[in-house]
């Protein structure tokens, strides 16, 4: 039986899920995914430990170590940025920084080198730093940051290193950092927050947080921080969120949901914000909004939370979520339909997508459409007719 519909485009894959999942198989590098970007042409840029490779909506373009103008540095990749000028950033393990052009494809491989930050421009050698993030600021300025407190800006405009700067010698952790529209740093210290107190970057501001609230700091790993334009600022330590109040210098902590179900050596990795302003963050396989009023939304589950550990979470401009992971690949969830294995199951799964979530109404539905059998092997696909639903019947072929 076949039943076409005019409506949006969906890819093929159960009727029931909201997300389709690109492996080796379908065409990646490598199953480990560590960071997602995409471009002003709208091609997704995708890093793993075994190369890049670009994502045209069908098919996957390699990008691997080599001689040619084409060829990137090393085939790890740590992480990702598209500056405003559609230029690729490729940021590796060992330290160096390739700069792409996407459309053509030109690498300048290990620009500006870390080797060119030396005695003679700062006053202080450096022998090597690890770029654990790339950001860019509201004047077109990239920051590269790492190896515990130094951090270093970079014009790309008038390619040379601005300056190096040392946070205090007293917070040794590797942590994440963020710099706000005014151009001032926010980077967790031992005790809490510390933000720079004013744009030269010469000293900062320690916000201690109360006795009460600290966690037991460890051996941090890039903790996520991420400042919001109503003046909090959020991070995360392990699987703890905490909201800072700039206004009153509080702090406070934001409950997270527990899975008992999912691995329990998850933590919140990384932010972002969606559209409406709205930080969206992974923990223990979970993707969850956090609302203006500090509510939290669920928004995914992945199928396979128990195992896999998540790598990097971006959304794009229409809202769908990609969300990397340590060996499975790269989900793409398009969280405005829902899932409905978790959905309420009200008649059969023809019916219950044809009404709950195409809007056709239940009197245009054939009476013998809405039998139980009509339950599983359902699988939707585009075609220039519409959308075409097909069930399959397992050991006697598809019936269309």
């Amino acid at each position: 039986m076949l039943v076409a519909i005019a409506l949006p485009a969906f890819g093929q894959k159960p009727l029931y899920s909201n997300y389709t999942l690109y492996d080796t198989e379908s065409g990646l590098p490598q199953g480990y995914i560590s960071s997602v970007v995409q471009d002003q042409d709208g091609f997704l840029w995708i890093a793993t430990l075994n190369g890049l490779a670009r994502f045209d909506g069908a098919s996957f373009l390699h990008f691997q170590v080599g001689d040619s103008t084409q060829d990137i540095s090393t085939s790890q990749i740590h992480d990702l940025l598209i500056d405003d000028q559609n230029r690729l950033w490729i940021n590796h393990y060992n330290h160096k920084v390739d700069l792409m052009n996407p459309r053509t494809f030109a690498v300048q491989r290990d620009v500006q080198p870390i080797a060119a930050i030396d005695k003679a421009n700062f006053g202080l050698a450096i022998n090597w730093i690890t770029v654990d993030k790339i950001l860019s600021d509201s004047r077109r300025q990239f920051w590269m940051g790492g190896n515990r407190e130094q951090y270093f800006l970079y014009d790309s405009l008038d390619p040379r290193w601005l300056r190096l700067f040392q946070t205090p010698t007293e917070t040794p952790l590797w942590q994440g950092f963020e710099v706000d529209t005014l151009g001032r740093l926010w980077r967790l210290g031992s005790n809490g927050l510390q933000v720079s107190t004013d744009t030269t970057w010469g000293d900062f501001k320690n916000f201690p947080m109360p006795g009460e609230l600290q966690p037991n700091w460890g051996e941090a790993d890039l903790d996520p921080v991420l400042w919001l334009p109503n003046g909090r600022v959020l991070f995360a330590h392990q699987q703890q969120l905490f909201c800072f109040r700039e206004g009153d210098g509080s702090y406070h902590e934001i409950p997270l949901p527990l899975d008992p179900s999912s691995r329990q050596d998850s933590r919140i990795r990384y932010f972002l914000l969606d559209g409406k302003g709205r930080p969206v963050f992974e923990f223990q396989g979970h993707i969850y909004r956090l609302e203006h009023d500090e509510s939290i939304t669920h928004l995914w589950a992945s199928p396979n939370r128990d195992k896999i550990l998540s790598t990097w979470l971006f959304q794009d401009p229409q809202g769908v979520l990609w969300y990397g992971t340590e060996g499975e690949g790269l989900y793409r969830i398009n969280t405005l339909t829902p899932d409905f294995a978790t959905e309420k199951y009200q008649q059969n799964y023809l019916v219950d997508i044809l009404t709950n979530e195409l809007g056709v109404p239940l009197g245009q539905i054939p009476a013998n459409w809405q039998q139980s059998f009509w339950a599983y092997g359902l699988r939707y696909q585009e075609t220039p007719r519409g959308l075409v639903l097909t069930q399959e019947s397992y050991g006697y072929g598809d019936a269309r």
